[in-house]
Parts: structure tokens; sequence; C-alpha cells
């Protein structure tokens, strides 16, 4: 039957591919024939990719394709393409960096009909307007079809060779002795970790069953500095979970790539019964094992760059970049101007502001500034499209503030929203060689702290073996030592 149609498939939007393509794999592995079912499912992840890298929107939905291409090549004892089938999975994808003016009207279109549907399915029944509701429905789909359209290419023969893009050999290249790389790939109810050295790969296997649930209510935990303290028996849990069948001895350094839910979950607070993660290993969090290849490492030159736009808003914010050594840009002076020719320079950059996801649509994800010039690009919105569009050289940012790491899947369903991976990808899909995000609003005092301990560490330290000297100092700290002030802090970046 799909053969039938395959010649029609080329013209239809890319779902029809890969869904079609995903079927025709799943019986060719069912009927033992594992070469036609590898060629199918190459096929068919070479449909989503191209959506996904020529269209630049999060494609929920799709996450079948992948774990179905990562189980399939286990089974055929390939794990080099299986840790590359999984590093290209939702949410790890680098973003396209450039638009054309029609690309970028049509995306602004976009997104303000998905906020008039919001806007609408938020009124109560009797006020709701179903008619117009359904017509944006179809203006929707109509433009999301003529976008897709245009981007889509089919996978033809030869697709295999363009979808695991991912090369396990200039990856173990790139480790050093002492590093140990852990990805993970959560499918339903089973979760694999792919342990690579610089010259090892191993795949581990577990029931992750309430997963999710687990990782909500330790967050919640966590982020309360009444409940902190309570948190140590699930965080042994998780740690036996996540890391206790790995021998992590004899490696000082971990880099780990989560994935779902477990963008949401702070490893440095992970506990083995005796200690924190944090306290016996350095640790970076990447959104692929690909973005470890990418980045080029830069000196640090001068002081860091610091903006706080909103001072009034956030008090805590002044206090934070006062406390720096840095060059200072607080409340009108934070412009997003200035932040583009900070971001574009060799200087650090500290960033205390709101941060505002967009999981439907990540390109408008974006950073709040201080409003400045009638000028486009100075409207206090930096957005991720834009960003996409600078050549960042800065070669750490720092993004403090609330809700600079996460976005509103971490309210909803967590599983959906991989926007913390998506964030940390844009800064270092545009250049930049490290970003520090957090995980939950920080107190203020204690935001101020960590801060001021991580920059003084920074100037004889790498990125992230700063950011695990501030957490381990506050973590010794008398009134700091919960996890709730130190265990938000994130690094991503190639260091």
């Amino acid at each position: 039957a799909i053969e039938r149609i395959s010649g029609d498939l080329p013209h239809s939007d890319y779902s029809s591919e890969w869904k079609a393509q995903l079927i025709r794999s799943q019986a060719f592995r069912q009927l033992g024939q594992l070469d036609s079912a590898l060629d199918a499912s190459s096929n068919s992840l070479y449909a989503v990719m191209q959506a996904r890298h020529n269209y630049g929107y999060h494609v929920a939905a799709n996450e079948e394709v992948y774990a179905h291409g990562v189980s399939l090549r286990l089974q055929m004892g390939n794990h080099g393409q299986a840790l590359a089938v999984a590093d290209a999975a939702p949410g790890r994808a680098i973003f396209r960096q450039s638009y054309d003016s029609a690309d970028r009207m049509r995306l602004r279109e976009l997104e303000q009909l998905i906020e008039s549907v919001d806007y609408l399915e938020d009124a109560p029944p009797n006020e709701r307007n179903e008619s117009q509701l359904s017509d944006l429905h179809r203006r929707i789909d109509s433009l999301r079809s003529d976008l897709e359209a245009e981007v889509l290419q089919p996978g033809g023969p030869d697709s295999a060779h363009t979808v695991t893009q991912l090369d396990v050999e200039d990856l173990q290249a790139a480790l050093q002795p002492g590093q140990l790389l852990l990805e993970y790939f959560h499918s339903e109810d089973t979760l694999m970790c792919f342990a690579v050295t610089d010259s090892s790969l191993n795949v581990y296997h577990t029931n992750a069953e309430g997963l999710e649930n687990r990782i909500r209510l330790v967050r919640a935990l966590l982020a309360d500095p009444n409940t902190a303290g309570r948190s140590l028996p699930i965080l042994a849990g998780l740690y036996d979970l996540l890391v206790g069948s790995i021998h992590l001895d004899g490696f000082d350094e971990l880099i780990v790539i989560p994935h779902e839910v477990l963008h949401y979950l702070p490893f440095a607070a992970l506990h083995n019964g005796t200690e924190y993660l944090a306290q016996t290993h350095v640790l970076r969090v990447l959104p692929s094992a690909a973005a470890l290849l990418s980045g080029t490492r830069r000196p640090f030159d001068g002081r860091p760059v610091a903006f706080a736009p909103f001072p009034k808003e956030l008090p805590a914010s002044e206090r934070e970049v006062r406390g720096i050594d840095a060059r200072r840009n607080i409340g009108a002076r934070a412009t997003e101007q200035r932040l583009r020719k900070a971001l574009q320079g060799d200087r650090l950059v500290h960033v205390a502001t709101h941060g505002r996801m967009n999981y439907r649509n990540p390109l408008f994800s974006r950073l709040e500034l201080a409003p400045g010039s009638n000028d486009p690009t100075d409207d206090g919105r930096l957005e991720i499209h834009e960003l996409l569009r600078l050549q960042v050289r800065s070669p750490l940012v720092f993004l403090s503030g609330c809700e600079t790491g996460l976005g509103p899947a971490a309210a909803t369903d967590i599983s959906q929203g991989e926007d913390y991976a998506t964030l940390a990808a844009a800064f270092l899909s545009a250049g930049a060689q490290n970003v520090v995000a957090t995980l939950w609003r920080v107190e203020d005092d204690g935001a101020a702290e960590f801060a001021e301990r991580f920059y003084a560490s920074l100037k004889t330290h790498k990125p992230a073996s700063a950011l695990a000297f501030a957490q381990r100092s506050l973590l010794a700290h008398e009134h700091y030592g919960l996890p709730y002030y130190w265990a938000a802090y994130q690094i991503a970046g190639s260091n």
C-alpha cells in the first residue's frame, strides 16, 4: 500500500512522508528484514530532520521515529549509529541560522495566529467565537503547509548517509582522558544511557517508569528552601537510576546530555548517600554530543559586560551586577542594541533578566531588555531567530535572574518542552562558547553570592570548573548549603 502512494508522498506535507516510511520500517522489522527496515527508518528520519533543520520548527509528535530508529540500530548491533540517531532527537538539533525576509514575515504571522488561538481558547465557553477559532486553525494549517512544502525534500535511497551526522570516532577524539560523556534517551518506560569515553562506548538500559513524577516532585522540593532538605531520598534514588550502574571512578568531568524530562533535573544535586555529584565531579550539560564538536575555544578578554534592565522589578539583579567586576548596564542602559554589541565582542556577558520561553515555536523565545530606539532590532526583545543571525563571539554568556532556564513546560507537560536545551543550543549555535542558566528562581542574595564566587574562580579556572567551585563553596556555607541555592545553575558549552 505504501509503495502505491510513494509517488505522491514528496508532494504532501512532511508528516505523511515520515509516517509512511516509519510504518514501512516497522513492517520490515517484523518480517525480520532488518536491512530493508534500516533503509526505511533512515528515510523516515531524513524527512523529519529536513523539516526541522530547514523550517526551524519544533516537532514534538515525531519522537516515535527516533525511538524506533535507536532501538532498531541497537538490535542490529550498531551502537554508534544508535547514538547518532538519539543525538538528533527533538530538542537537540542545531537551528538553521539564516532566514530570508519572506521566511521571517511568515514566521511572525504564524506566531501571531498561534497567540490569537491561545487567547480565544482561554476565553470562557460562552464567550468563545468558535467560527473565528476554526478560521484561525485553518489559516495556521495552511501557512504551516506552505512553509513545510518549500523545505521538505524526499529522502531517496541514499538518505542513510545523511541522517546519522554524528561520527562516534570524531566524538571520542574530542574527549580528553578523565572525561565521561553520558547521553540519555528516554522512550516510554525505558531509559537508555550511552556512556562514551575517548576509547569506549557502552549502552545501559533501565526501567524509567514514573521518572517524570519523581523529577517533578524533587524539583518542587529543591526549588523551595523550606523543603530542599527533604529531597535527599529521592535524589539518592535518581542517582541509582541514572548513574548507579556506570563506573564513575577515574573520571573528573561528566558531560551530560539529557533528554525530555531530564532537562529539568539538576544532575549536580544527585546524591550517592554520602556526597552530591557536584562534590565529586565537574559537570557540564550539553544539548547534544554534536555540540561538543562544533565549538571553538577562545580566550577570555578583560572584564565582563553585565546587564540588569529591570532594577525595580528585579531589585536583586542590580545588586548582582554591582557585585561583579564588570562594565555595567543598568536600567535604561541595558538595551537590546548594547547586548547585541556585547555578544559580538570577545568579552564575557552577564544578563540578569527575564527569559520568556515559547515551546511551540522556540524561534520566538526571547530575552527581555530595556527598549531603546525605534529600530526593530532595539525593541527590548532579543528573540532566538534574531540571535541566530548574530555572530556571537562571547566566550561565556551567563543568564541569571528568574525564568532564564525553563519555560512553560516546567509547570505543565514537562516532557514536551525541551526548552532549556533549546535556549542553550540557540546561544551555542549562534557562536557562544559557554552558556550558564538556572533551573529555578534562586533567592536574591544567594544569586549574588554565587555570581561573585563564580567570577572569582573563573580568573584561574575553566568555566565548568569555576561553576563547580562556586557550587562547592556555597554548599560549605552555613546559610547557602542547601541545593536550593547552588544546584539550579548549569553550564552548557565546549569549555
